[in-house]
């Protein structure tokens, strides 16, 4: 009887609970997973202490917020999807323009601005109203982060005397900013043109493609890349062009003063986009944050 009771409660209980455990493990494995957010650089949309639920099959779309492994730091992090492959990217004075079409800015994203006040009582009068905290100077100066609406309601603002984008001169270098070469000079917030590589595509080899295309060939398609004697050579043979085997993308902060994206990691392949994001589930930083819980994207 004991045996009999056993195997009932088994075709009852226990068989039907260990399929369901094995479908949760399948769609978490496949389907979808949940991640924490720990980094400030998506500044409104996505929050510290933020619980999001990832789709891990999907095809990337321009303006996704996805879930991308980062090919320097190993790490993951939430950014958004700007270019997708085949299309070519700039960056004039912090404005992003993709095939020649400048970008609009929807109102979690951010740029940094200057803003100077009248005196110190129009300063402490501007600080108590937009809670502003980033004080630089000893005067009535700060450099903040505000979105497009942000930036013309606060210009209205009779006490301010001036306020004006925070912006790195054209013809500055940076040599953090990908593709790290003095051949091609670009810094945050001057960046292209480049033509995000797309699979199957053909590029000539030259001095320029040379250094936009190199850490993709090497580290992302498993090949060597080398310029001697007048020559390019990839895996020691003779080359005059390139194909590549993968799509590519280039993803940025919302917090457009943060360059640890695309502009600092360089070509963004598949394999490195983890998941598009669905919604927060949940969202704890000092508390629960319940405006959080099940904000869609």
């Amino acid at each position: 009887m004991t045996q009999n009771k056993f195997l009932n409660f088994s075709k009852k209980w226990l068989l039907p609970l260990l399929i369901s455990l094995l479908i949760v493990f399948i769609i978490k494995l496949f389907f979808f997973q949940s991640f924490v957010n720990y980094d400030k650089s998506m500044h409104l949309s996505v929050l510290q202490g933020d619980f999001i639920y990832i789709k891990k099959i999907f095809k990337p779309k321009r303006n996704d917020i996805a879930l991308i492994k980062s090919p320097i730091t190993e790490k993951n992090y939430f950014k958004r999807v700007i270019a997708l492959p085949g299309d070519v990217l700039y960056i004039k004075n912090k404005t992003v323009f993709v095939n020649k079409n400048k970008q609009d800015l929807p109102d979690f994203i951010a740029k940094k601005y200057r803003i100077i006040a009248f005196d110190s009582i129009s300063e402490y009068a501007i600080t108590k109203h937009y809670k502003f905290s980033e004080k630089t100077t000893n005067i009535p100066y700060y450099e903040v982060l505000l979105t497009e609406n942000q930036y013309k309601q606060i210009i209205l603002d009779s006490l301010i005397t001036k306020i004006e984008a925070c912006l790195t001169d054209e013809k500055y270098y940076n040599k953090q900013i990908f593709p790290h070469s003095e051949l091609i000079a670009w810094n945050k917030d001057n960046f292209g043109m480049l033509i995000i590589p797309r699979k199957n595509v053909t590029v000539k080899l030259n001095k320029q493609t040379f250094h936009l295309y190199k850490q993709a060939i090497e580290n992302h398609e498993n090949n060597t890349i080398a310029y001697k004697n007048n020559t390019y050579y990839i895996n020691d043979e003779p080359a005059t062009h390139y194909t590549f085997k993968q799509d590519y993308y280039f993803v940025m902060s919302d917090n457009r003063s943060e360059r640890n994206d695309s502009r600092t990691w360089g070509l963004i392949p598949r394999k490195n986009i983890k998941g598009r994001a669905l919604f927060v589930w949940f969202s704890y930083k000092n508390g629960i944050n319940w405006n959080r819980c099940f904000y869609k994207f």
